[in-house]
């Protein structure tokens, strides 16, 4: 009988698993047809800000989501 050969390695990761910059995604949902759109993904809270505002109307509710996915803000 033969032995099995043994794999080394394969288990240490080298690159983290989450980013060092946080990122901010503003999300938008349509109070009449419940639609959630993704506006897009920012690097910081103020240019997700500008974005949301321009992006303000009667019919749309939007959101900054942070990177716990929690609402940060509500616009």
């Amino acid at each position: 009988m033969s032995r099995r050969k043994q794999s080394k390695g394969g288990f240490i990761r080298n690159k983290p698993l989450t980013k060092d910059e946080p990122e901010y995604r503003v999300v938008s949902i349509n109070k009449l047809t419940q639609a959630i759109t993704l506006i897009g993904i920012f690097s910081s809270l103020t240019t997700a800000e500008h974005v949301a505002k321009s992006y303000k109307n009667k019919e749309v509710n939007i959101y900054i989501h942070g990177e716990a996915n929690r609402v940060i803000a509500q616009v």
